[in-house]
């Protein structure tokens, strides 16, 4: 990235121009945007504009971003500018800028959904509507307009003249309307975007859209590629006629007129409801706030515009429509926006990448491209766009990636990008200019491998007694071993492989552009379209001991931290009927959806006495069940669980609360069974909050995440927990403004499409249908419908090679890309494209020539054919037996380009085949994570065989659990029977155990014995249940991993550490009748493990340890066999 010290490319110092009028910028990937942005920043801020003869003043611009991590980055980073500028300054301009250091932090640098609130708070008065309203989490918003859909179907099929009475009958499937509801909700969130509402939806005529059609190319590449019986012709010929059959376009525009007209129905009452709840969603934030700034021909927008100097837009190929007209209204001339459309890839969050490709064409219109690129000074920036409305500058120069990087990412997209399909001629205004970097011998710059190539050669013993040759699996069998098959099989998997390039790379030399140094595990990042994708990686990873984190479970609708922070809310405040619902359905709450009916339908007949209230909330009837049945018990156990960890809030922050949440109900447990990357993702969320301000307390941490602040939680927490020494995995939405110095991309094949609807909606186009016909009972889609969903999945897969493109970019020294042997190897047409896959294929594939192409170039390449036959005779090429375009292409002596990285030589697979051994078989079962007890079970299994398991193995665990939880719970001061005896009876009220379930006298023997003295006279602190995260070198951890120095994790729980000033003593309790020696036997290693974690992570000596047989009211000393 660019920085100060750097010297700022021509375009860059452009940027830095007055122009007194907008000015686009077009940033590449890496090219340094977010710098030029608090530089021009900046320099409004230090210069004396010419017309007010002041400086410029934070008050009076407007900086908006896509997250809030973003707008606290941006604060940062302005803030260090300007100290850096006092540092260095004297008298009026430092004192100028000291007063901009106490305005930054309210200055209006933020999201356009918090700039959207600050308006609606300060001027809701304008449009009737109250103050203060709460912001809605999607999950609530959709239940108010879901509530509120089936009243409105309620009303209306009761209704003898219903006006509605076509799309009822149209989207009833067997007296439901489970599709109006659903094409109602998406109609109500289109509408939510659009800012004229009595403009919607976009409607054309017959002729417009078959005009559209033609400039699309719909009636060329719209027909079905699967369809081989329908020739093109026919096709055009029908879709022409199609377009201008009246009878359908009428059937269309009635459909469509009577669906828009009931979903504005609803919204209106949705608003109402709203209102009355004191609640809002974000959109309708921002509807607010556009219906505020343009009312009055936009009369409090143009006053406010008279206090704004200029306004920043960072990330505006993510602007959707509404957001746009909201800073239309203003009508400020000098507008900086930033952005780069190859990199749009959130339209599934609505943004509208064809608002940045429409600006770029209105600025650059009557431009020749060649004139820009012939640039050498920034001033001929003004000459050249002297006479358009705004100024387009493109940021070429990358910071980030090598020249080899670049150099790769430029033969892909030069092929596959251009304003046909992608909305950017890349070839002509984006080509990226890297930096350089050194290459070493060992690991090039960029690596394309096949998965599952066997290479397998046929010999003269592969013919059977018919004299046929076998298959070549057949062949292989005959070769090699079942086993032996399957080694190699899985060496050229895409798991086997990713773990192979690591393991490759680790320790070779690499430019990291501060000098040569060795490669470590921190370089990796893996990146993944899905997160499905990563889980055999995932596998192989923890079996080659190799570390890694993993945020593939990173997202606000994440289960567990949704459930968590819903948790949260009702111990907060119980009355939030949302997130008490969601609580109660899950783990914590055991309800049914039925018993949930079945309380709020007894609360209306006994309490309410059938006077059914719409204004009722649940939590009422929760909270008020009359009647004494088994669903009362299950919410007064339920009461009892809020109040436990109602009280424990009182004293434990928020991160505490919840590991002691998970750990005490065992959900800790069902993440660990469900997800190793689930329960690392919780610990490391866990982890972020411990320490910080917004952990501090449950408001505290509610207060942070409101406003949909939770996604900026969990972005920055990412960004925060990167750890230098392990793998990265990630999915490549996530990756978005990381970078890495070797990104591995092993999920490079599309596994879904995009997915044809009833109803189609384009916002330029409005909507398309398809007509139901009652005499053949199928649907017939209009010609306006096949041409949204040709212009629809155009989008979806300039969307797809977007990803890629952000992908591919993230890497600054290496790329190692796999792709399926099996895969199709073919010329896409470029709307085809939708994985990277296809790229690759469209990129290096040389283009089938015609026959009259053959037969002119027959004679004058036959030379130079024999001789490229001689020259790859024997290669294997990553597409079996087609040519490579640019195959190990070279420049700059940068190798940029290899394939079949791993396959090696015929003699090496030869033997592979045949004698293929294993060197490091003892590992094979080493995972990368281990529990302490597993670790115990294990050396049980080899050492004490003889040992046999109890018929009543079942109840000594359950029971043990008991007398662990009792343990865990009980107070250790009050040492009396009869005080151990009332706490016990406490703890069976409470529900923690059952009666029976532990002896009195038992727990009263443990809370006497001697080593809890110190504890009760205050000289120690006793530590209990204590659960640890611990790294050591495999061979120091399991015996049998001698050969292994990678390090592993292992975690666990101790039941009970004393720590004194002069070490620790643990203790572990054991419910057994076994015989003392059996019991060290068994559980030393265990007890070894434990040493080694306290050790480790305290920091203190551990001075004993000890077991304790609950049964025997035993204390055996295991430190004599610990090696003190």
């Amino acid at each position: 990235m660019a920085n100060k010290k750097q010297e700022l490319t021509v375009h860059q110092k452009a940027a830095l121009i007055d122009y007194d009028k907008p000015i686009l910028i077009s940033a590449s990937a890496g090219s340094g945007k977010t710098f030029i942005m608090i530089e021009r920043i900046f320099k409004y801020l230090k210069d004396i504009n010419s017309k007010t003869k002041e400086r410029g003043d934070l008050d009076k611009i407007i900086v908006l971003t896509f997250t809030n991590s973003a707008a606290a980055e941006m604060k940062d980073r302005l803030f260090k500018r300007i100290s850096e500028e006092i540092q260095q300054s004297s008298g009026d301009i430092a004192i100028h800028f000291r007063k901009q250091i106490e305005k930054l932090n309210n200055a209006m640098i933020g999201t356009i959904d918090s700039f959207c609130k600050n308006i609606y708070n300060k001027y809701f008065e304008r449009i009737d509507l109250d103050a203060n309203l709460s912001i809605l989490e999607k999950i609530e918003d959709d239940a108010i307009i879901y509530q509120v859909i089936d009243e409105k179907i309620e009303d209306y099929v009761s209704e003898p003249q219903n006006k509605y009475k076509n799309i009822f009958e149209a989207l009833s499937d067997n007296r439901t309307f489970n599709n109006l509801k659903e094409d109602t909700y998406k109609v109500i969130q289109h509408m939510l975007l659009f800012p004229k509402l009595d403009e919607f939806p976009r409607n054309k005529n017959s002729e417009e859209l078959i005009k559209i059609g033609e400039d699309i190319d719909f009636f060329i590449l719209g027909k079905e590629e699967d369809d081989k019986k329908y020739p093109l012709e026919k096709f055009i010929e029908d879709m022409h006629s199609l377009g201008r059959k009246k009878k359908y376009i009428d059937i269309e525009k009635q459909f469509i007129d009577e669906l828009v007209s009931f979903a504005k129905e609803c919204m209106e009452k949705i608003i109402v409801q709203k209102q009355e709840r004191g609640v809002a969603s974000f959109a309708d934030m921002e509807r607010y706030a556009y219906d505020i700034l343009s009312k009055d021909n936009c009369a409090l927008a143009k006053e406010m515009a008279k206090d704004i100097d200029m306004i920043f837009i960072d990330e505006y190929q993510d602007t959707n429509e509404m957001q746009e007209a909201i800073i239309n209204t203003f009508g400020v001339k000098n507008l900086f926006y930033v952005g780069d459309i190859k990199q749009s890839i959130y339209k599934f969050r609505n943004a509208e990448p064809v608002i940045f490709e429409r600006r770029l064409k209105k600025y650059s219109e009557n431009i020749n491209p060649e004139d820009v690129k012939k640039i050498k000074d920034e001033n001929d920036y003004k000459k050249i766009y002297a006479k358009n409305e705004g100024v387009v500058i493109y940021f070429d120069s990358n910071f980030r990636s090598s020249t080899a990087i670049t150099n790769f990412v430029n033969i892909v997209f030069a092929k596959n990008m251009t304003t046909k399909f992608g909305k950017v001629d890349y070839e002509n205004t984006s080509m990226m200019e890297g930096i350089d970097r050194r290459y070493y011998d060992a690991i090039p710059a960029v690596v394309i491998n096949e998965t599952q190539n066997l290479n397998v050669k046929l010999s003269a013993k592969d013919i059977d007694d018919n004299n046929k040759p076998y298959s070549a699996m057949d062949a292989l069998k005959n070769v090699i071993s079942e086993k032996q098959k399957k080694v190699i099989e899985e060496e050229t998997s895409i798991e086997r492989q990713t773990v192979n390039y690591i393991k490759r790379c680790i320790g070779q030399d690499m430019d990291d552009g501060k000098g040569t140094r060795k490669i470590n595990y921190g370089d990796f990042a893996i990146l993944v379209r899905s997160k499905n994708a990563a889980k055999g990686i995932v596998e192989e990873l923890q079996k080659e001991q190799i570390p890694y984190e993993s945020f593939l479970e990173l997202s606000e609708e994440n289960e567990d931290i949704s459930l968590f922070v819903a948790l949260l809310k009702i111990l907060d405040n119980p009355y939030q009927d949302i997130s008490l619902i969601q609580v109660l359905l899950s783990f914590f709450g055991g309800f049914t959806t039925e018993e949930l009916a079945i309380i709020k339908k007894t609360y209306v007949e006994e309490v309410l006495k059938g006077k059914r209230d719409n204004k009722q909330n649940f939590h009422e009837a929760f909270f008020g069940y009359p009647k004494k049945d088994e669903i009362k018990n299950k919410i007064l156990e339920f009461e009892v669980f809020l109040d436990k960890y109602r009280n424990k809030a009182l004293s434990q922050d928020v991160a505490t609360l919840i590991m002691t949440i998970a750990t005490e109900t065992g959900y800790d447990a069902i993440m660990m069974y469900e997800s190793i990357y689930r329960i690392e993702f919780f610990n490391s969320f866990v982890y972020y909050l411990r320490g910080r301000e917004i952990g501090k307390t449950i408001k505290a941490f509610l207060f942070a995440i409101q406003d949909g602040n939770l996604s900026s939680v969990l972005d920055d927490m990412t960004k925060i927990s990167l750890k230098d020494d392990c793998v990265k995995i990630m999915t490549i939405h996530k990756s978005k403004g990381l970078e890495f110095p070797i990104v591995i991309l092993p999920d490079t094949v599309a596994t879904k499409s995009y997915s044809t609807k009833d109803l189609e909606y384009h916002i330029n186009l409005g909507y398309g249908v398809k007509i139901k016909d009652p005499t053949k009972r199928v649907k017939t889609p209009t010609f306006k419908h096949n041409l949204i969903k040709y212009k629809n999945k155009i989008e979806y897969n300039e969307e797809e090679m977007r990803v890629y493109y952000v992908a591919l970019t993230r890497a600054q020294n290496h790329l190692f890309i796999l792709v399926p042997q099996d895969y199709q190897k073919e010329q896409y047409l470029p709307n085809k494209c939708n994985d990277l896959s296809k790229l690759l294929s469209n990129t290096f594939m040389k283009e089938k020539e015609t026959e009259n192409d053959k037969t002119a170039k027959e004679e004058t390449e036959k030379e130079e054919t024999t001789k490229e036959e001689e020259t790859t005779k024997g290669e294997t090429d990553i597409y079996k037996s087609l040519e490579l375009k640019c195959e190990n292409y070279t420049k700059n002596n940068d190798k940029i380009f290899i394939k079949d990285f791993y396959k090696p030589s015929d003699l090496e697979q030869e033997k592979l085949q045949i004698d293929y051994v294993y060197p490091y078989e003892n590992t094979l079962d080493v995972k990368a994570k281990h529990t302490a007890s597993a670790v115990q079970r294990k050396e049980v299994r080899e050492n004490i065989k003889e040992i046999k398991v109890s018929l009543n193995r079942g109840k000594s665990i359950d029971k043990g659990i008991a007398y662990h939880k009792v343990l865990e719970l009980i107070d250790f001061n009050k040492t009396s029977l009869k005080d151990v005896k009332m706490q016990v009876e406490k703890l069976i009220e409470q529900k923690f155990i059952s009666e029976g379930d532990v002896n009195v006298e038992h727990i009263y023997n443990v809370v006497n014995l001697n080593i809890f003295d110190k504890v009760r006279q205050g000289k120690a602190k006793l530590l209990r249940e204590q659960r640890f995260y611990y790294r050591d070198s495999a061979q120091n951890v399991l015996y049998e991993a001698d050969t292994v120095r990678d390090k592993i994790t292992i975690q666990g729980v101790i039941d009970a550490v004393v720590v004194t000033d002069d070490g620790a003593i643990i203790l572990d309790y054991k419910y057994s009748s076994k015989d003392e020696d059996i019991l060290k036997d068994v559980y030393s290693e265990q007890l070894r493990i434990y040493k080694l974690a306290i050790e480790n992570i305290l920091n203190i000596k551990v001075k004993k340890t000890y077991l304790y047989s609950i049964v025997d009211n035993t204390l055996i000393d295991t430190s004599d066999i610990l090696s003190f």
